[in-house]
């Protein structure tokens, strides 16, 4: 985790003024790594939450997500097919979306289900898992990704947050897109 930390500084070092966003090489292999099982998921987690707290990645908010409680899965429609140019594609979004304690470690909740892309490919796409108590306030935060997405296709992601308390529903939504 250490070297993991001293390789996030070191890369700290491209033009923030540049007009266009460059994804740093370090940031792309640790999605890699993650993604190869190389490193672990509580190490990738805390790589990202480092990029969040440092405001090196921001997330923006919405209040359109889908969510799910924690008790069981949420009914949402599968993808429909449209026709673009004659060919059929999936609606993008999420789907089948199930939120649950681990059941080993039950400090930890996890969101799985499917990711629909859109149009463009993407290396990654980073995801926010939020819970809220029965006030609707977020207790917790957590991340999860999916990569190598071409357009339209659909992946499976698990998305987790460290949360010992009660909550009441599990929030998803994309957080960044990384080319």
């Amino acid at each position: 985790m250490i070297s993991l930390s001293i390789g996030i500084i070191i890369g700290l070092s491209f033009n923030a003024s540049a007009q266009t966003t460059t994804i740093p090489s370090w940031v792309k292999n640790t999605a890699k790594w993650w993604g190869e099982g190389q490193i672990s998921d509580s190490d990738y987690i805390q790589s990202l939450q480092w990029l969040i707290d440092n405001g090196i990645l921001n997330i923006p908010k919405s209040n359109s997500l889908p969510s799910t409680s924690s008790q069981g899965q949420q009914n949402i429609p599968p993808p429909q097919q449209n026709t673009l140019q004659g060919q059929p594609t999936a609606q993008e979004g999420f789907s089948g979306t199930q939120c649950a304690r681990d059941q080993t470690i039950t400090s930890i909740v996890h969101m799985t289900g499917k990711y629909t892309n859109g149009p463009t490919s993407y290396s990654s796409i980073l995801l926010t898992l939020g819970l809220s108590d029965a006030s609707g306030n977020v207790v917790a935060t957590g991340t999860g990704f999916v990569s190598d997405l071409g357009p339209y296709q659909t992946k499976i992601f698990d998305a987790e947050a460290v949360y010992s308390g009660d909550f009441v529903k599990c929030d998803i939504q994309v957080g960044a897109k990384i080319p």
